[in-house]
């Protein structure tokens, strides 16, 4: 591992961005509801219903062929104009199938890192409750510390926090010594490649480790 000494932490919380919601889009939802497609049955019906029963009314008179020649073009005709006339709603445009999603959402989906979601350091830890953790734990982490990092790590697992997901590609959980939180801590960070990087403090003091291929450094004693 690559070891580091940062200036001492300075406790500012960052103001979060504010949130903006997008306007309404009525038109959209109108265009995604069944009401235009009811309105062009309507008027195609009417429509119809004109066509056959004006010329109907008119059998009385006349040659039978003739009107009912006449009958069957009118009916076309209107069928034809009813249809020109109706707006139909254009389906929206399936996403396509095959585009693959990008990278991001939950890191604890990688195999390797799903058995330490939730688990705290006696969970996780040598000697902790949870098997599958310890294994995941040991694999990733534990083994890969030296000797003086495991004693000084050891020594500030007093407090710990849970395996959490810190970014789409970063997960994390660490420990404080007891009553000594952002004084004498550290935190192990893994990223979906299974490299890791630790920060941990001595009396204020914030030291790092990482190995090579680690990218995410700016996590480290921030």
């Amino acid at each position: 591992m690559n070891e580091a000494v940062s200036p001492i932490l300075d406790l500012h919380e960052p103001i979060g961005p504010s949130l903006s919601l997008p306007p309404s889009d009525l038109a959209h939802v109108m265009t995604g509801s069944g009401t235009p497609m009811a309105l062009g049955m309507l008027c195609t019906t009417a429509a119809l219903s004109a066509s056959l029963l004006v010329p109907i009314s008119r059998m009385a008179t006349g040659n039978p062929e003739d009107t009912w020649a006449r009958i069957f073009g009118e009916v076309m005709q209107g069928v034809d104009e009813a249809a020109d006339a109706v707006d139909l709603p254009v389906a929206a445009d399936a996403p396509d199938a095959g585009a693959e999603a990008g990278p991001g959402g939950d890191p604890f989906t990688v195999a390797a890192l799903s058995p330490l979601k939730g688990t705290y350091c006696m969970d996780y830890m040598p000697g902790g409750t949870n098997p599958r953790a310890i294994k995941a734990f040991d694999q990733l982490v534990w083994s890969k510390l030296n000797k003086e990092l495991q004693e000084i790590a050891d020594d500030r697992l007093e407090v710990c926090s849970p395996f959490e997901r810190v970014t789409d590609q970063v997960v994390s959980a660490g420990g404080c010594a007891k009553s000594q939180c952002g004084s004498n801590d550290v935190n192990f960070y893994i990223n979906r490649e299974g490299l890791v990087g630790v920060d941990y403090r001595i009396n204020g003091e914030c030291r790092t480790a990482n190995e090579d291929g680690f990218t995410q450094t700016q996590l480290l004693c921030r």
